[in-house]
């Protein structure tokens, strides 16, 4: 018996392709719905290069006082923030104190990421 060397190989790449795709669909897939349904991840493939706007999540505005002393202190802030998932922009006002969180986020998620920047997170001003 003759064994071919592009029928093995290719025996064996599909072997590897169905592996693959049996350790993504136990292990990868899972985690990534997870962090979708908790709004971790943005699930931009839904609606991305759609210019239907009836598909995408509304953008949320959380406005908290914050006690920040300098510049430094909002551009920390805001560096912090961004960093966080469903966080689409940060905008810091050190005169009147305050930061709006605008992204995919509940209150709550927005307030637990002001609070990882180590800064005073004062009063809910409300969604603005």
């Amino acid at each position: 018996m003759i064994i071919n060397p592009t029928e093995v190989s290719w025996s064996v790449s599909m072997m590897l392709l169905f592996l693959f795709i049996r350790v993504y669909q136990t292990l990868v897939q899972p985690h990534i719905s997870k962090l979708i349904n908790h709004r971790r991840v943005m699930p931009i493939f839904a609606w991305l290069g759609s210019t239907n706007t009836a598909n995408k999540p509304p953008v949320l505005n959380h406005k908290f006082t914050v006690k920040l002393n300098c510049e430094g202190c909002c551009k920390a802030v805001k560096k912090t923030v961004e960093a966080c998932g469903g966080v689409q922009r940060v905008d810091c006002d050190v005169n009147s104190q305050t930061v709006t969180v605008s992204g995919w986020m509940t209150r709550e998620e927005a307030e637990e990421f002001l609070k990882r920047s180590g800064k005073e997170v004062g009063e809910y001003l409300g969604s603005v």
